[in-house]
């Protein structure tokens, strides 16, 4: 294996389209004429792009039906998912929507207790305790109301979760960039169904997004999940999983020196490192 094929080298790949997909992405919100139009345009495009890669990965397509019943049923919930997250996104400064979506981890262990049944580990509770924690130092402020985008952020955070929990056991089946391209094209395709979005508004939304930023954000949100993926395949979701969530703490420190977010900084960088403490804590 080189370092190309390797581990270290997605974990390096998802750091760095991570960091330009948030950023760009926030930007992409503040031109944008309609929420739905903008999901929907963003997401359709980087399911195409993925397309595009399907050569460069071996061909493997499952044969077994309910595979592909469960595969529908994770893009309806990465739907909700992502609809909802381009309000948050427009609502909350991109470190803020990073440390919200870190309460995914959270949903996961309950689910493993609940649902699968799995033990009680007290570094996972801890860890999970954490998150919790870091999320109310950051947004907990006795003299104002709760921002609603947070609430909506969770939201979208249980429906990603529940997504994941459904496809985690079937990337491995498919071409790697076929499967992230469903993931990506199909719920943009079930959000313009049930949002009613017309072809001209996704023209609208082409025109008013500028041209830089629309590259940026579909392509950095196709190798950023890519990336993830053949990062989990090659090496070790305990070592993967804290370092992919090193975006936080990088994700602070980048919109306070390029884009001015400097709100509650200590907050969100003492919020940061107990994110990827905890992390760690829950991998154990």
């Amino acid at each position: 294996m080189t370092f190309i094929t390797s581990w270290q080298f997605a974990v390096l790949i998802n750091l760095i389209t991570a960091m330009i997909f948030n950023q760009t992405y926030k930007i992409a919100t503040k031109s944008m004429v309609s929420a739905g139009a903008l999901t929907v345009m963003l997401e359709g495009i980087s399911g195409l792009f993925c397309f595009l890669l399907i050569p460069l990965f071996g061909l493997k397509i499952p044969t077994d039906p309910k595979v592909y019943l469960c595969l529908l049923l994770a893009c309806v919930f990465y739907a909700l998912n992502d609809r909802l997250t381009t309000d948050v996104r427009k609502g909350l400064d991109v470190s803020l929507v990073n440390i919200v979506k870190q309460f995914s981890s959270v949903l996961m262990i309950a689910a493993g207790v609940i649902i699968f049944k799995e033990k009680l580990v007290f570094t996972k509770i801890t860890g999970a305790l954490l998150i919790v924690a870091s999320n109310i130092l950051v947004f907990y402020n006795k003299s104002s109301k709760p921002n609603k985008y947070v609430w909506v952020g969770l939201f979208a955070t249980f429906f990603a979760t529940i997504a994941l929990m459904i496809d985690v056991n079937y990337s491995e089946q498919f071409n790697l960039p076929l499967y992230v391209g469903i993931t990506l094209f199909v719920p943009s395709l079930i959000i313009a169904f049930f949002e009613r979005i017309s072809f001209d508004k996704i023209k609208r939304e082409f025109k008013a997004c500028n041209n830089t930023i629309l590259i940026l954000t579909t392509i950095s949100w196709a190798i950023m999940t890519l990336s993830r993926l053949w990062a989990y395949q090659v090496g070790e979701i305990i070592v993967v999983t804290p370092l992919c969530s090193l975006v936080v703490i990088l994700n602070v420190f980048l919109g306070y020196f390029f884009f001015g977010e400097k709100d509650n900084l200590l907050r969100k960088i003492l919020a940061s490192v107990l994110i990827i403490f905890s992390v760690f804590l829950i991998q154990l």
